[in-house]
């Protein structure tokens, strides 16, 4: 696995939880507020973050805004 397969994945709320240093509680608020990238559901009962979007939001927390919105 080259080193771009390893950026573009799918994580899990554990993984997003240990990247940003918040809570599932916390991470819920600001995604419903639009300042989160939005979790993607994978299947019935898991989701997942797209890796470049959360390492987009650690990189600059306060100018991040969703794709949608941009």
């Amino acid at each position: 696995m080259n080193e771009q397969d390893k950026q573009n994945r799918y994580i899990s709320a554990s993984e997003v939880i240990a990247m940003t240093g918040t809570s599932s509680a916390v991470l819920r608020s600001m995604e419903n507020a639009g300042k989160f990238p939005a979790r993607k559901k994978l299947s019935a009962r898991t989701v997942r973050w797209w890796l470049p979007d959360v390492l987009a939001w650690v990189k600059n927390p306060e100018g991040w805004t969703s794709q949608s919105a941009a």
